[in-house]
């Protein structure tokens, strides 16, 4: 079973980091249901992206919290050695009253990590990138020198403005995959977009790309994708809601 409970920042990274591996409850009706096995998510109060994940390996039961602190070992509790010899049962008072604490007495739950999750930092994501591209490349070797080569084409007009654009990227094994076409709404049907597919699709040829793909959505281009040689491979329905994706790719 999977318990859910928030924790401050505090006690959380004491949770996380090992220091802390006792956590002190009410023993009331919500954590009588927890038993050892199960799963308590701990959620961080202040960045709710943060979130612990731990299986429960015993559950220590007593009547008030002044039996729990004669009998559990108070460094593993959330107490470190310069302020262990102030630690006292009155401490949990900021959390539980004395009324609730009679009527339901105390509960030490003890903990493993199992894993953590926490909102990916820019180099994180790099990481994980390079990580699977890493394993991509044992499997199937690249066949192209730069891995990750981006063709990303701009058409201006006379004062300098973007009329038009193309993101794309060849990747990996000499295919390209175009993220984005994009036309100025002042500059359509004058096959400005004609053109600039054109110009990226050769430049890509010209660097060995052998397959392009892409995908657009019915209230965007995918007649103009059909029109130029690229087929329909899949769809994806109600991507938006109401709305259907179109998968397409094309062999140049």
């Amino acid at each position: 079973m999977k318990h859910y409970m928030n924790l401050c920042p505090e006690p959380f990274e004491m949770i996380r980091s090992g220091k802390k591996t006792i956590e002190l409850r009410l023993n009331d009706e919500k954590r009588r249901a927890i038993s050892v096995g199960d799963t308590i998510v701990f959620t961080n109060t202040e960045s709710t992206g943060k979130q612990i994940f731990a299986t429960v390996t015993a559950l220590h039961k007593f009547r008030n919290f002044t039996e729990l602190y004669i009998n559990l070992p108070l460094l593993k509790c959330g107490y470190s050695e310069k302020d262990i010899n102030s630690a006292k049962p009155e401490d949990m008072n900021i959390y539980y009253s004395k009324e609730l604490e009679e009527k339901y007495g105390a509960l030490g739950i003890e903990l493993a990590v199992d894993y953590t999750i926490d909102n990916c930092k820019e180099n994180d994501v790099d990481y994980i990138c390079d990580r699977l591209v890493e394993y991509n490349l044992s499997k199937v070797p690249a066949t192209q020198e730069i891995h990750f080569d981006s063709i990303n084409k701009k058409f201006l007009n006379a004062n300098g403005e973007i009329i038009a654009g193309c993101v794309a990227r060849m990747y990996c094994w000499n295919v390209l995959y175009i993220d984005i076409l994009w036309v100025d709404e002042n500059y359509r049907h004058k096959g400005l977009g004609s053109k600039l597919l054109e110009y990226v699709e050769n430049t890509a040829k010209e660097k060995g790309c052998y397959l392009i793909h892409l995908d657009t959505v019915d209230f965007q281009a995918k007649d103009f994708y059909l029109k130029h040689g690229y087929e329909i491979f899949g769809t994806l329905k109600d991507c938006p809601k109401g709305h259907c994706r179109y998968y397409l790719k094309k062999n140049i």
